[in-house]
């Protein structure tokens, strides 16, 4: 498979650009640096896209099969994680409504549209490895820990880089989620809720793309 850059790749970088080009012009406009956070959570939405792609070029599983696949796992909540910046919108002056409407509907989209092109990429290497029906069971798998990994970024401010700065207490998290969670109520329904979302969206274009 060739490394160039396919149509869908030309599509996210064009839909991404437009973000980010929302975000400059609106920077330049207002002279406030209100939506400048897009910059890095693209960037950071772009890192399991990537290793995706690597990830695709494999036809068996290998030690660096498994390594691509747990960066991508580990970066992989940051792509979805792009919706829930819904929460930093309000209305503001200085700017059009309608023009901040659009900025922060763009950064979602590109998140889920990069969090479901990735996901297709980790299924297509899945299926080179394993059988259909464990492959499914492993996406339903990953589509739950993404719903989980975008609660700990979103609510408890963790990221992908606290494996290795702030293992501690992330782990200490974790293991309290799972042993007490009726004390963990919100992180479990968001959880749910927010995983079933994206699951619904993601084997909709997934069965548009196959139908």
């Amino acid at each position: 498979m060739s490394n160039k850059f396919s149509r869908i790749d030309r599509i996210i970088f064009l839909s991404v650009s437009f973000t980010l080009v929302l975000v400059i012009a609106r920077f330049i406009y207002t002279r406030e640096f209100e939506y400048m956070f897009y910059g890095w959570n693209l960037f950071l939405a772009l890192i399991p896209f990537v290793c995706s792609k690597r990830l695709r070029l494999n036809d068996r599983f290998s030690i660096k099969a498994a390594f691509l696949l747990g960066v991508w796992l580990l970066f992989f909540p940051n792509a979805p994680y792009l919706v829930t910046d819904l929460l930093h919108f309000t209305e503001r002056e200085g700017c059009p409504l309608w023009f901040d409407v659009i900025l922060v509907s763009s950064a979602s989209w590109n998140g889920i549209i990069i969090a479901i092109v990735s996901l297709l990429n980790v299924e297509q290497f899945l299926k080179a490895c394993f059988h259909k029906r464990m492959v499914n069971v492993v996406l339903l798998f990953f589509i739950i820990l993404c719903g989980y990994g975008v609660y700990l970024g979103r609510f408890l401010r963790f990221n992908s880089w606290d494996i290795i700065s702030n293992p501690g207490g992330l782990v200490v998290y974790i293991i309290k989620s799972f042993i007490h969670p009726h004390q963990n109520f919100g992180t479990w329904a968001f959880t749910i809720v927010f995983s079933s979302f994206f699951g619904i969206i993601f084997f909709t274009v997934k069965e548009l793309r196959e139908g």
